[in-house]
């Protein structure tokens, strides 16, 4: 038999089991969450800035101890000072084991620890220290012990990383780090893996007793070896300029953006006359100088930089050259996390010359035919010329004498 007393009986225990679950769950959730806006974070030099994003780190940040520069956010005051704001690096940095003391550590504090407020601007964590750990650059670091309680809140992660961030695909044949072997323990990568990495930053808030109060997480991500350098790096003859071709390496590296020219001395005429070349422009020189700028294994100075290509071309122009003067020329190629790569190996030489079109250099001597395409160089042999031009003459009157 229906029985409405029971009915409200059922649902009255039911509600009060509902109410004691919730607010358990409250408490072992509560806490003070920890945000981080996503325009709270600010770079101090990164390279390329605006041209990648801001969670991106390559081997230009390291090598210049660039820092991020973090605002945080705590949802109230109320027992915030019973805290320290401590920021870690790794994985599972808010799990007791991952952290030091323990005997299989995966993370390593980043920035000392501070009392904190309700907001913390201008905190900073530099890049050597994000990247530490992770090389083995530096000693793991040091901290208590921390509980697992708290809060599970994230912040802002200062968007995804579209530019590169998803790199896929490791170096096959002829890949390498590409690192020059004079870099900071903390820039040189681990293995010759080719794809971006990610790393995550933990804001831990730890009271005395090591347990944790709240926190936030931001992920960044980085690449710190550049594709490996084409081969079969050829050169041409121009006027102010050097023609090079070369032919891509399969690396397998999904990351390829580019190539980058380098030559040997600088473009422009300070950068022959800061070299100790002899020159004479009306002579052509037999040859190059060996070249300690383009050696192999290293990253040339960006102020030897005298070309760019896309990533499917196999040929661009040095440029900014004069004319008569002996250039090393060597392609190094780039990422999409704009790393430039180590040079090619052996450099070629090039050397501009003046080049007068053909239909130039008839007219000034007295023809008054059209224009065309057709030109040759003026240190070139004239007599190849005078036979090229010969055999042509040839061919005509064969073809008047057949008709």
């Amino acid at each position: 038999m229906f029985n409405l007393r029971s009915v409200f009986a059922f649902w009255a225990v039911a509600a009060l089991f509902l109410g004691s679950a919730e607010r358990a769950q409250a408490q072992t959730t509560g806490g003070i969450q920890v945000t981080i806006p996503k325009t709270g974070v600010d770079r101090d030099h990164q390279d390329y800035e605006g041209k990648v994003l801001v969670t991106q780190i390559n081997y230009k940040d390291c090598l210049s101890e660039d820092f991020f520069t973090f605002t945080v956010n705590f949802s109230t005051a109320t027992g915030l000072n019973m805290y320290g704001l401590e920021v870690w690096a790794g994985t599972s940095c808010n799990e007791t084991t991952a952290r030091p003391p323990s005997t299989t550590p995966t993370c390593w504090r980043v920035a000392d620890p501070i009392v904190p407020t309700i907001i913390v601007n201008n905190l900073k964590v530099t890049v050597r220290d994000m990247l530490k750990g992770r090389t083995g650059g530096s000693n793991v670091g040091s901290g208590g012990t921390g509980g697992t309680g708290g809060t599970d809140s994230s912040g802002g992660t200062g968007g995804t990383d579209a530019l590169g961030g998803s790199d896929t695909g490791s170096g096959g044949a002829g890949a390498s780090p590409s690192v020059p072997t004079d870099a900071p323990a903390e820039c040189t990568p681990t293995s010759a893996a080719v794809a971006a990495q990610t790393l995550t930053l933990f804001f831990l808030l730890i009271d005395s007793n090591a347990a944790i109060g709240g926190q936030a997480t931001y992920p960044v991500s980085f690449k710190l070896n550049a594709p490996a350098p084409p081969t079969g790096v050829t050169t041409g003859i121009g006027e102010n300029i050097a023609p090079i071709s070369w032919t891509p390496t399969d690396s397998g590296d999904l990351s390829i953006d580019g190539y980058q020219l380098f030559c040997d001395p600088a473009p422009g005429q300070k950068g022959v006359d800061d070299s100790d070349i002899v020159w004479d422009p009306g002579i052509l020189p037999p040859g190059c100088q060996p070249t300690t700028i383009l050696v192999p294994n290293a990253r040339p100075d960006d102020k030897y930089k005298c070309g760019s290509a896309s990533k499917t071309s196999t040929h661009a122009n040095a440029e900014g050259l004069i004319n008569m003067v002996p250039y090393n020329v060597a392609v190094a190629t780039t990422d999409t996390y704009r790393n430039v790569g180590v040079v090619s190996t052996p450099p070629v030489c090039a050397i501009p010359q003046p080049v007068t079109g053909f239909f130039e250099a008839y007219r000034n001597a007295g023809g008054a035919g059209g224009g065309g395409f057709c030109s040759f160089s003026l240190h070139r042999r004239p007599g190849l010329l005078l036979s090229v031009i010969g055999l042509g003459l040839c061919l005509v009157l064969r073809r008047r004498r057949a008709t």
